[in-house]
């Protein structure tokens, strides 16, 4: 079955704060909206646009994700857990969400994520599955069916990959932990865009 996805998305101005000592506003404005356009054309090949909303405070995002085929969702109140919570509660997901469908929620700032690492998450035969970052500290996808994601304690900060598999045991669910590279790098360093850089020029 086709998952639905979640892409929750911070600013195309505010996003990616912690590095914005090193980027000028126009450069940070930049590397926003190209992390947002990759993500949307990894979710146009999987599952679908049509399978994929994205949940912003950010008008900007909102247009441009929804220009693009994706469900928006405006953010109400502040911060990733909110964001997960008022998605997955709002009436247009429960239209769109069938119980046993699953549910991926994917970090909007994974450069090298490929539609190979998506369907190994969905795939995978646990009740809950946890893309963690490099330190192995952080959850940057995770996959669970819908008719968990009510009472799952989405926890998202410092060491919420302990915390989400605490979070599935509490509901008796299975879990696992994938470590891949594709969704283990992120960006949240100036290190990490340098990184980026370096490796897309290799490849290129």
């Amino acid at each position: 079955m086709t998952p639905w996805v979640l892409l929750p998305i911070k600013s195309i101005d505010l996003g990616k704060s912690r590095i914005a000592v090193w980027l000028a506003p126009e450069a940070r404005r930049q590397l926003n909206r190209e992390l947002l356009q990759r993500s949307l054309e990894l979710l146009r090949a999987y599952p679908g646009l049509a399978h994929t909303c994205v949940i912003s405070p950010c008008a900007e995002v909102l247009a441009i994700a929804g220009e693009a085929g994706a469900t928006v969702i405006e953010q109400q109140g502040d911060g990733l857990n909110e964001a997960v919570r008022q998605a997955l509660a709002a009436p247009i997901t429960s239209a769109q969400v069938a119980p046993d469908r699953k549910v991926l929620i994917l970090s909007g700032d994974l450069p090298f994520a490929t539609q190979h690492d998506l369907r190994a998450l969905v795939s995978s035969g646990e009740d809950v599955v946890i893309a963690t970052d490099r330190a192995e500290q952080g959850t940057n996808a995770i996959c669970l069916p819908y008719q968990y994601v009510r009472q799952f304690n989405f926890q998202y900060g410092p060491g919420s990959c302990a915390l989400h598999m605490a979070a599935a045991s509490a509901l008796g669910l299975t879990f696992r932990v994938q470590l891949r590279h594709g969704l283990a790098f992120d960006i949240d360093t100036w290190r990490d865009c340098l990184d980026w850089q370096q490796t897309e020029r290799l490849t290129a």
